[in-house]
């Protein structure tokens, strides 16, 4: 149980380092377009999980 555990949380710190990197990389070439609208996601979707 507490292998399973770490794995989905460290599967959890992976996939939101992507995400967060890849729109990171996004936003230096369209920073006007997206910034708004994605600035907050990463925080979103961290408070999603911790729930």
């Amino acid at each position: 149980m507490l292998l399973e555990a770490t794995c989905y949380l460290f599967q959890s710190v992976i996939s939101l380092f992507l995400y967060w990197f890849v729109h990171a990389q996004c936003l230096n070439f369209n920073e006007d377009v997206t910034s708004n609208q994605y600035s907050d996601a990463p925080e979103n979707l961290a408070f999603a999980l911790s729930d």
